[in-house]
């Protein structure tokens, strides 16, 4: 749920981003969610897929640790068979929780570039 809750909070704008656009964008996300999880093996294969599958561009920054974190999930093959088992209703629940905390990311919003391309940041 926090997986997919997290993927909302990086690409859930006005407009949507990539496939995630449009009246059918939480169906769209529920098809994927349950294809991307029955093809992985692990939560960050899933993650890599979805944002694929969803062509999602690499998340804003402020993301980082929180994805890194649930890359870290345990039991990850019982992660990825309930969400491709009850991917609309955990797409449903992740947007519910999207929505509640809206105004808190909008309180608390940081950095929301992608990458440092000067030099520095290259090296």
């Amino acid at each position: 749920m926090r997986l997919i809750q997290l993927s909302l909070d990086c690409f859930n704008s006005v407009d949507g981003t990539g496939l995630f656009t449009g009246m059918t964008r939480y169906q769209v996300l529920a098809g994927r969610v349950e294809l991307c999880a029955v093809q992985a093996r692990n939560i960050p294969e899933f993650w890599a897929a979805l944002l694929r599958k969803m062509r999602w561009p690499v998340p804003p920054r402020q993301y980082d640790s929180r994805i890194a974190e649930l890359f870290q999930a345990d039991d990850q093959p019982q992660v990825l068979r309930t969400l491709a088992t009850d991917a609309v209703s955990i797409v449903t629940i992740a947007r519910m929780l999207h929505s509640a905390q809206k105004p808190k990311r909008a309180e608390t919003a940081t950095d929301t570039t992608d990458f440092d391309d000067t030099l520095e940041g290259i090296l």
